[in-house]
């Protein structure tokens, strides 16, 4: 195990003794809930300072712990998401497309293992791609208050994992049919967002300042001087970015292409007006995604 996993550890450690988490920067509140349930579990009957020296004993098996069920989580989460596309579409490329979309983006499946948020990204990135999938084919109903409450208290979970998750939910900002339900929308996933990080609450000004930094800087990280205007180096940054997942600029690249010489075609199926809209959101989602990125 190596950096960040023994800091997103320790702070799993803090929860797990009722204090505030000390890692507050992606925020990764998620991975660190989790951690303290693994550590919890394995010592049930330890009080605070004897799970301290259990786990500063040995930091390396405690963390083995928890990464072992990071990656069970995302393995679950592949298995659902496949198995209900399929049985809600009986499309087994819409299954099959839900399993590996997620994982086509190199960098994040190089974190797949350690204690860190990628793989719970990935999770959570599988159930989200699962939900526009059979949305598309018709077997959602976003005026359905229960179906779009659940959905934003994935979104608000996902974000809570990584921010680098935001540009993904403009997809049901664009797709919810109007503007009243689009707020609803977004003050039921704020408010999955902030349950999820109330144990990073103590640590809000800090992390508000991480957040601020990281948007206004012209530096990675939010390190340089504060300006809104693209940091110097971002065009470069971008293009890695870019060439850095080969597999995912393909994809997205062949479905852009898709949807320029696609989109005029006349089609009375309503399926098909769905998935269409849904290609256009995701490729603007994910060249979102791919900007944001580059921006840290």
């Amino acid at each position: 195990m190596s950096d960040p996993s023994y800091t997103y550890l320790l702070s799993a450690l803090h929860i797990a003794t009722f204090s505030a988490p000390t890692h507050i920067d992606h925020p990764g509140t998620t991975v660190q809930e989790i951690g303290a349930l693994v550590l919890r579990a394995l010592h049930p009957f330890a009080g605070s300072a004897e799970l301290t020296t259990y786990v500063l004993t040995d930091p390396e098996w405690h963390a083995q712990a928890i990464s072992h069920v990071l990656i069970a989580l995302a393995i679950v989460a592949s298995l659902t998401a496949g198995i209900w596309v399929f049985r809600r579409t009986d499309r087994l490329g819409a299954a099959y497309v839900a399993q590996a979309g997620p994982l086509l983006i190199a960098n994040v499946l190089a974190g797949y293992s350690g204690v860190r948020p990628e793989p719970l990204l990935i999770a959570g990135a599988h159930l989200w791609t699962a939900v526009w999938i059979v949305w598309a084919e018709g077997q959602i109903d976003l005026q359905h208050r229960p179906t779009w409450l659940a959905i934003a208290a994935l979104g608000g979970v996902c974000l809570a994992t990584k921010y680098t998750f935001a540009p993904l939910l403009v997809i049901p900002l664009v797709l919810l049919p109007d503007w009243r339900g689009r707020a609803y929308f977004s003050a039921a996933g704020l408010a999955a967002f902030l349950i999820t990080i109330a144990p990073a609450w103590p640590r809000w000004r800090r992390m508000a300042s991480w957040v601020f930094r990281l948007a206004a800087r012209d530096g990675g990280y939010g390190s340089g001087v504060t300006t809104f205007r693209p940091r110097e180096g971002w065009g470069h940054a971008i293009l890695s970015t870019i060439t850095a997942n080969p597999a995912f600029s393909f994809v997205l690249a062949c479905a852009a292409l898709v949807l320029a010489f696609g989109w005029r075609r006349a089609d009375s199926d309503p399926a098909a007006s769905r998935r269409r809209r849904l290609s256009l959101v995701v490729v603007v989602a994910m060249s979102a995604a791919v900007v944001f990125v580059a921006k840290q």
